[in-house]
């Protein structure tokens, strides 16, 4: 057993200095942030995605630790009706088209991808690559990438979202938006808010302050897609437009 595990999970230190204390939270909230970029760097470094497991916490009197056991929905289930029989078939169906079509295996693969990722403004523009990669036969001149990504939803008429977060309404085109903002970081295509219209600008403080909520949006985009495409039905399966 210690041969076997010797070279598995190596351990890593990544320290923050403070210049103020604060509670226990409040400072792990603040070193939650700053370790972002340094995370993704030792990443580099060591060529392997990094797993947090554990934050301590010191301060001038007394020490915390806390361990971070791995995230979970704790889902069984995609929605009412998938269950039993129907919902084993799903799945079957799924592993069928995933071993014989490439291209929704590789979606598969950024989805994935997408799910570990800890930023949620970088997980809206992922959720958006997902989408895409669903939509190659739906592209062409005439029909670039998001307006491609909607024909695959079958929202060729808009892709609005709407939520109603602390008394504010906030309404736009998810789909004009991820895209418009994959665009600006995979493309550097700038992503400017003058180059919103008026009624969709306030989505720029959505981004700001809570982008975890079209995040989850887009995601059930690709889930809701992912078993269209499994089950034959997906506008992306059309033939290829000349």
């Amino acid at each position: 057993m210690k041969k076997q595990g010797v070279n598995a999970l190596p351990v890593i230190a990544l320290v923050v200095q403070l210049k103020e204390e604060d509670t226990p939270e409040a400072m792990e909230k603040y070193a939650e942030s700053e370790l972002e970029i340094p995370e993704k760097i030792a990443g580099w470094v060591a060529g392997e995605k990094l797993t947090p497991f554990s934050y301590i916490t010191c301060k001038s009197d007394l020490n915390y630790f806390r361990t971070v056991p791995p995230h979970s929905r704790q889902r069984q289930r995609l929605g009412f009706g998938n269950v039993g029989s129907d919902y084993a078939n799903q799945i079957q169906r799924m592993v069928e088209c995933a071993q014989t079509d490439e291209h929704f295996l590789f979606a598969l693969s950024l989805y994935r991808d997408a799910l570990s990722e800890s930023n949620q403004v970088f997980k809206i523009a992922r959720f958006f690559s997902v989408l895409e990669s669903l939509a190659y036969k739906l592209k062409s001149q005439d029909c670039p990438s998001r307006k491609a990504v909607k024909e695959l939803l079958g929202l060729t008429d808009g892709a609005m979202a709407c939520y109603s977060i602390a008394g504010k309404e906030y309404n736009f085109d998810r789909i004009e938006i991820s895209g418009r903002l994959r665009d600006k970081l995979f493309h550097g295509v700038p992503f400017r808010e003058n180059d919103l219209n008026h009624a969709s600008r306030h989505v720029l403080e959505l981004l700001e302050n809570q982008p975890e909520t079209i995040a989850n949006t887009l995601r059930d985009d690709c889930e809701l897609e992912f078993a269209r495409w499994a089950n034959g039905a997906s506008n992306g399966l059309k033939p290829n437009k000349v």
